[in-house]
């Protein structure tokens, strides 16, 4: 795990892909800010990539490019 500008970065070996799942430790979620109008997802950064990720199932449901 790294930081950069306070994000807390996790790499995996895994594939970052739509519709992994994300591990339960490990992982810190932060809020998306309000004006993107996305409040049924978290974000996180995965091998250097945003992904916004559904809290409940830590499903990944978009890779932000």
């Amino acid at each position: 795990m790294s930081s950069s500008n306070g994000v807390l970065r996790i790499s995996t070996r895994e594939d970052v892909r739509v519709g992994a799942v994300l591990p339960d430790d490990g992982v810190t979620y932060y809020d998306v800010p309000p004006e993107y109008g996305v409040r049924e997802y978290r974000y996180t950064v995965v091998n250097g990539r945003t992904v916004l990720v559904e809290p409940r199932t830590r499903r990944i449901g978009e890779i932000v490019e």
